[in-house]
């Protein structure tokens, strides 16, 4: 919406607000009367548009893929509008039953924001809070406004502003400091305020009233509420006047007899003047003129009525209002009333006779529409021939909701006066308790549930016995009275309930079935926010612990048998069994566990034993192959053991991932490229199933990095697949695609692979014989077993991190760029022998601390050119791109899971090689990729799950991109990110004693793990391994929080201390074991999260922030999906729950930002990212960088 606005404002064009809530019908004739050429709609409103309609969905600006070159955004830096200029058309209600289309300037809303600035109602300092509809014209002042004056306007969700829990709760945490709204919005939200004994406007420095008449009760009640500091204004503007003409600040005094609408603000003028149009004297009654900057330019194709209410007076134009005021003697105004039949309702100004000539097209005779108290309209109708569902079938099919009346009154005959009019005086008053029970289903015995609903809605609707099966508009309940019905069925019931769940079920009885099942006393341990629509049935499977516990067992038995036989007999040929043992026994598994008949699709029941079949072989894989695979990716040896694991591998095929859920459902045709971190997911999760589908991969493709294949997932030969692309069903060639050269693999490449990967073992046997020979000197030595244990492990990993440091710098050497055939020497020497080594020695290079300014010391000796306060997340992952063609300058920032793709693979199949210039305050977030050839200008922020090729790097400084491939989003960095950074620039220094500090951690570390499972049985020791490693992280969490903000130095020097030396150990040892199970889902809430029922979780590193997450029954994560709690902005680290409902499934490779609230059922597709504060609505689908909603 905010995007579409400011698009139509700066080329020039007229923007309209059209309501999605308004009827078809309506809607259909408003855009008619704007003759307008184009309809911006969104994945919302799309539908609501009729047949012929030219529109444009504006979400898709989010899903292009055209280059920057081509969008031309310096272009409209070029555009001249003129001031005279219509700016905007909002409609308004009309007496002639068509809505009028008060048509507003550019000078006019100007003017009047300047005015309103002028008298500091909000200033650039505010954060604004957008409550108001497009239909009301505030919303111009609360986005456009609010963006011309440089403040923070803070968007809700769709219907945010009926819940009133939801707005307390943006109102506190992003501190709003100016807010808006009707009179009795306020009311109900300072009864909820009080109700809860709370102050949730502690930032709040401006409260605005307007859009309908306050009293000196609810002023007074209002100050009491909020802080003496906040200013609270009483403003007045019909839309003809821009938004707001005339306003003051509110000062109860013992005196007053009224609440003012002020004075003029700056560049208004104001006249009262009577019948005659001459000025009336202070205290008398008058109609209200508005003059001044302010002034519309006219209705809409409608002369006629434009030429009745400007008047020329002096030579200037002035608006007649219609308003009845009196001016005293200070020149405030007080407004009295109407001079005609138009009358306000919640801020809105309603002609009646709109809505009469609306029933007069029905069969009716004649009628009359009045305003009932402060929130209702009652229809006075004369007719025989109809009845009240017919007519409010009717309006609701012609009319906004708020125009609709809330009781159709029928009569024989309307009351005469003696000239022959209708007599309002005579007209019966309504009796909203005359809406009794009507049918046989209302007659119906009650449940104690609806009892208890019809006594929460008699006090909201003020409806003695409402009727259990009648919508709540026929009730006459308003848009105010579901907001108060809605605070007290969370305060009565559950607060499981929000304001989509109370529109989608409009009666008592149909509420009451909806609600029944969120009632679960049961199961208060769960924090869920909203509504849970999935129950447990009868056919629903249950996890089986034991069958969890003995699979547990036999995996650690597997992987710790063959260490144990290569310690009893020290030997070269001991220490090759590992690998051996390992990479074996899972095709023994194989064979023993999947028969041939099996290798199909399938689809089954979670937790069957089907199912647990499947995980033993995932585990057993990911825990083993995973590491001993990598060493022979890309390499013939590689695809011999796939084939041996049951897939279909041709010849010649290039395989970089290890990726592979199951390997006997991949086909891969010849000469097929595969890319490093290449997701190929067989298995799906449904709520109550799982389906494992084959992955086909034709002959000649290429699939490039961090792609994710699933659904069954068929590539056709010759084609090739962009990096992070998600591909599901099939996939073709296209026009564009070049097809790939046949790139076999040589024998001279085999034997060179073999020959390096034959040295690399004896290197690794060598350091590991070293270090048994000093673990056997020290227990000469009076040194405690543990102690000697320790040591020779950190001498160890000390020698084997110096290894890799050195077999990179002298014998992979420098890399040129340019591209290369996968058969090249220059190929296996710098880039598949490069990762070897990296991967070889994986386990010691992780040793080194995160962000740890050593890394750069190492960095700039491989040859990369750095500069100083450069910080890195993962020291190993930009390891993998050759260090000489990278250039990093000062203050760039990498953080978890940022990626510089070490190659790209062309059309053509050759492989390219590029340099990377990262500029200075450059930060690379959360699982983004940096392409060879992308050029990143100075303090440019790449977005999570970002893609950054040669062809999108970004140009113009302090920009963030953002999607996939990355777009520049058309907002700047704040400019207190270099102050920020050069703050820390000091903490970041290279130190030999921070260094020294790091190794004894890691000693002490390593010796308590030692006598924590030296002193306990073997199977006791891993459990209080598990609950030591609870309680050091809760303690971390708890010092943690004693800070509201933290910097990034000082995480690292003491929650990622405490982590990485404590913890580090649990999550390689114990967790990779418990991935998948429900001893998993144990564990986390032993960290402190609130998970549900049935979950599955992949591993221990899926929740990133544990005692903020909240997470509900029957939820699935897939591995590659995360759950993050926290953001790093400038360095510094802000934190916010996220709550994952009911039933939700979250595939491979996708990002929860904080503040997320997944409402339950939802699926969210690979590749999408959930962006900070995202409400997912209830059983939708989302997919995208950032996410969009997508067709369930």
């Amino acid at each position: 919406m905010v995007i579409g606005i400011m698009a139509i404002e700066m080329v020039g064009g007229v923007y309209c607000p059209l309501s999605p809530r308004d009827p078809l019908d309506r809607l259909n004739i408003l855009f008619e009367t704007t003759e307008s050429r184009l309809l911006l709609v969104h994945e919302e409103t799309k539908l609501r548009i009729g047949n012929g309609v030219a529109s444009f969905d504006i979400d898709t600006i989010f899903r292009m893929t055209i280059g920057q070159g081509s969008v031309g955004i310096d272009a409209l830096s070029t555009m001249v509008v003129n001031s005279d200029k219509i700016a905007y058309v909002v409609f308004t209600s009309g007496s002639t039953g068509i809505p009028k289309g008060v048509r507003v300037r550019h000078r006019n809303v100007v003017a009047c924001i300047k005015s309103l600035v002028q008298v500091n109602l909000f200033t650039k300092d505010d954060t604004v809070l957008q409550m108001a509809s497009c239909s009301y014209d505030v919303h111009v002042q609360e986005i456009l406004g609010a963006l011309i004056v440089g403040c923070t306007s803070v968007m809700l969700h769709p219907h945010g502003n009926m819940d009133l829990d939801y707005v307390v709760t943006v109102v506190k945490g992003k501190q709003v400091s100016y807010m808006q709204s009707v009179p009795a919005y306020v009311g109900n939200l300072l009864n909820l305020l009080e109700q809860k004994n709370q102050n949730a406007l502690p930032a709040l420095r401006t409260l605005d009233i307007g859009g309908d008449n306050s009293t000196i009760q609810f002023m007074q009640k209002l100050r009491n509420c909020v802080a003496n500091n906040v200013c609270i204004w009483n403003t007045y503007g019909p839309a003809e006047c821009t938004i707001d003409c005339t306003g003051h600040v509110v000062n109860i005094t013992p005196e007053i007899d009224g609440v003012s609408i002020g004075r003029p603000l700056p560049t208004y003028r104001a006249i009262v003047l009577d019948d005659m149009l001459q000025p009336v004297i202070n205290g008398a009654e008058g109609e209200l003129f508005i003059g001044g900057a302010g002034v519309f330019a006219g209705y809409l194709n409608r002369d006629d009525l434009t030429s009745s209410v400007l008047l020329s007076i002096d030579n200037e134009a002035y608006y007649r209002t219609g308003d009845l005021v009196r001016i005293d003697s200070k020149g405030l105004l007080y407004y009295v009333g109407r001079k005609d039949f138009q009358v306000k309702l919640h801020g809105q100004r309603i002609e009646l006779g709109e809505i009469e000539r609306c029933l007069l097209d029905t069969t009716i005779t004649a009628c009359v529409v009045t305003k009932w108290g402060e929130h209702h309209l009652v229809a006075y109708v004369q007719s025989s021939e109809t009845s009240e569902t017919q007519l409010r079938e009717h309006c609701q099919s012609h009319l906004p909701s708020h125009m609709v009346p809330s009781m159709f009154i029928i009569l024989d005959k309307l009351p005469l006066n003696a000239n022959g009019k209708v007599d309002r005086k005579q007209l019966p008053s309504p009796e909203f308790s005359m809406l009794k029970q009507a049918d046989s289903t209302a007659i119906a015995p009650l449940t104690p549930l609806e009892l208890q609903l019809r006594s929460i809605f008699s006090r909201a609707f003020h409806n003695e016995l409402p009727n259990v099966t009648m919508s709540f508009g026929e009730m006459g309940g308003t848009s105010l009275d579901v907001i108060r019905a809605l605070y007290f069925l969370r305060q009565e019931i559950t607060t499981k309930i929000d304001v989509g769940l109370v529109f989608a079920n409009p009666s008592i009885r149909q509420l009451a079935c909806a609600i029944q099942p969120l009632i679960d006393t049961s199961d208060t341990s769960v924090a869920i926010s909203t509504i849970e629509q999935s129950t447990d049935s009868p056919d629903r499977s249950i996890s089986c612990l034991i069958i969890e516990l003995l699979g547990i067992v036999l995996l650690l038995s597997q992987w710790l048998f063959p260490m144990w036989l290569a310690f009893q007999f020290h030997s070269f040929v001991t220490l090759l069994s590992v690998p051996v043992f390992h990479l074996v026994a899972y095709i023994v598994c194989l064979r023993l566990l999947v028969h041939s008949s099996e290798v199909i699709d399938r689809k089954d029941k979670l937790y069957s034993w089907y199912y647990y079949r499947w995980w033993f072989l995932n585990s057993l894989w990911s825990i083993n192959n995973s590491y001993w695979l990598r060493h022979l990716t890309d390499t013939p040896f590689y695809n011999w053991y796939l084939r041996l694991c049951g897939a279909k591998v041709g010849r010649n095929a290039h395989i970089y991932t290890v990726s592979i859920d199951a390997p006997w459902l991949i086909e891969v045709g010849d000469s097929t490229f595969i890319g490093d971190e290449v997701v190929l997911s067989s298995l799906s999760y449904e709520e109550k199933t799982y389906t494992l589908r084959s992955i086909s991969i034709g002959s000649h493709c290429c699939i490039n990095t961090r792609s994710t294949l699933y659904y069954g997932a068929t590539i056709e030969n010759n084609t090739y697949i962009e990096p992070m692309s998600a591909v599901s069903g099939v996939a073709r060639t296209t026009n564009n695609d070049v097809f790939l050269k046949n790139q076999g693999i040589s024998l001279k490449k085999s034997i060179h692979q073999f020959v390096c990967l034959f040295l690399l073992l004896i290197i690794h046997s060598s350091i590991i014989l070293l270090s048994y020979y000093i673990y056997c000197g020290c227990r000469i030595l009076p040194i405690p077993l543990p102690v000697c244990i320790a040591f020779s492990w950190l001498i160890w990993a000390s020698i084997s991190f110096c290894t890799a440091i050195v077999l990179l710098k002298f014998i992979v050497g420098r890399a040129k760029t340019g591209c290369y055939s996968l058969n090249s020497f220059h190929y296996v020497q710098k880039i598949w022998l490069r990762q070897l080594i990296i991967t070889s020695f994986q386990h010691s290079l992780d040793l080194l601390p995160n962000y740890s300014s050593f890394a750069s010391v190492i960095l700039r000796w491989l040859g990369t050119r750095i500069e100083e306060d450069v910080m890195f997340a993962h020291f190993r992952h930009i390891l993998y791109f050759p260090s000489d063609l990278l250039e990093a300058k000062s203050t760039v920032t990498t953080f978890g899971g940022a990626k510089l793709a070490t190659f790209d693979v062309t059309k053509y199949g050759f492989c390219r090689l590029d340099k990377i210039h990262l500029g200075a305050g450059t930060n690379l977030t959360n699982w983004c990729t940096v392409m060879p050839g992308a050029r990143l200008a100075s303090n440019t922020m790449v977005g999570s799950l970002t893609l950054v090729t040669q062809e999108t790097s970004s140009i113009n400084a302090n920009t963030t991109l953002l999607g996939i491939p990355a777009r520049e989003m058309p907002f700047k960095l704040s400019d207190d990110a270099n102050s920020t950074q050069n703050r820390l620039s000091s903490t970041n220094t290279f130190s030999i004693k921070a260094i020294l500090l790091s190794c004894l951690r890691a000693l002490v570390s390593k010796s308590l793990l030692v006598i924590l499972y030296s002193s306990l049985p073997v199977f006791a020791s891993p459990v209080v391994h598990i609950i030591l490693s609870c309680a050091i992280y809760r303690y971390s969490i708890w010092l943690s929080k004693k800070q509201s903000q933290s910097t990034y130095s000082i995480i690292i020097t003491t929650l990622q201390q405490i982590f990485n030396t404590c913890l580090y150990d649990f999550y390689n040892l114990i967790a990779p074991f418990l991935s998948g199970t429900q001893y998993l889902v144990y564990v986390f809430r032993g960290l402190g999260a609130r998970i549900g029922r049935d979950v599955i979780l992949p591993d221990i590193k899926c929740l990133i922030d544990p005692y903020l997450t909240t997470i509900g029954n029957h939820v699935r994560l897939q591995t590659g999906a995360y759950i993050e709690c926290h953001t790093s902005e400038h360095r510094r680290s802000k934190r916010a729950p996220v709550t994952v409902n009911h039933s939700s499934v979250l595939m491979s490779n996708t990002l929860i930002l904080p503040g997320t609230v997944l409402e339950g059922q939802n699926q969210i597709f690979p590749w999408t990212l959930i962006m900070k504060n995202d409400r997912l609505l209830f059983n939708t689908n989302w997919s995208g960088v950032p996410a969009h909603r997508i067709k369930n």
